[in-house]
């Protein structure tokens, strides 16, 4: 295990819904691991499964920005599952164009089952209007983010389900000694993960991991949901918009 820090996770339960929102609020106090020598502080709005409809409210959506956005989130990463199918996955990102998301180092995403169901490859149309929406999606790609005082690194696995992941082209990519964010949307990602060996040969370089919902497919994740261990969160399949605040 590396070396400890301390984590406070603020869980949000604001679930995307037409026309507004319904919220609750639950603070866990976490545990997770080194944050670059320089960097004192990182919040991040993670936020996967909203199953978006065709035709939903476009209130609604502008009320679940707002939301992130009055968070005032370092980082935005969007965990997959936007729509119900490929093409309203893709109307969300078209409708958040004029919806900016703020944020002071970035906003990223992935891909899940029901955003690429009908597509063998990348899906193109999707990871577009991911860019014209103002977030950069990671399909097996890893980010380096520059803070002041650091780096940090967001390591994004295409689907395990209907996409093409590439767990070794990540890994590769980073080492141990990196803060690694790792997203994938589904949980079953992880056990393949600890287990691909990172550029210097190691397989302890998750120092966050952020996933989507399991569903029915895998009965043993499907009833852990929220944190499971101390830096892996699964989402509870609602839209939950999960702040995470990361000190020293």
């Amino acid at each position: 295990m590396k070396k400890v820090i301390a984590f406070m996770a603020a869980l949000l339960l604001l679930t995307l819904l037409a026309p507004g929102l319904s919220e609750s609020g639950e603070t866990d106090n976490k545990r997770i691991s080194d944050l670059p020598e320089g960097v004192d502080s990182l919040r991040i709005v993670y936020v996967a499964d909203l199953h978006r409809e065709a035709g939903s409210s476009d209130s609604g959506l502008a009320d679940f920005v707002g939301a992130i956005n009055s968070l005032y989130p370092d980082l935005v990463i969007l965990g997959g599952d936007y729509g119900t199918e490929p093409d309203s996955s893709v109307m969300f990102f078209e409708e958040m164009k004029d919806l900016r998301i703020r944020t002071r180092y970035g906003a990223y995403a992935i891909i899940g089952e029901a955003d690429r169901v009908d597509y063998p490859e990348e899906p193109v149309k999707l990871t577009e209007a991911m860019i014209s929406a103002g977030f950069n999606p990671l399909v097996n790609q890893v980010a380096c983010i520059l803070l002041p005082g650091g780096t940090v690194m967001i390591a994004g696995l295409d689907d395990i389900i209907c996409g093409l992941p590439d767990f070794e082209a990540i890994a590769e990519r980073v080492e141990s000694s990196d803060f690694v964010i790792f997203l994938a949307h589904d949980p079953s990602a992880l056990g393949n993960a600890r287990l691909t060996p990172d550029r210097n040969g190691g397989t302890d370089w998750i120092d966050l991991g952020l996933f989507g919902h399991a569903e029915m497919r895998d009965p043993d994740i499907v009833e852990n949901i929220g944190w499971v261990e101390e830096n892996i969160l699964f989402s509870d399949g609602t839209g939950a918009i999960y702040c995470i605040d990361i000190s020293r």
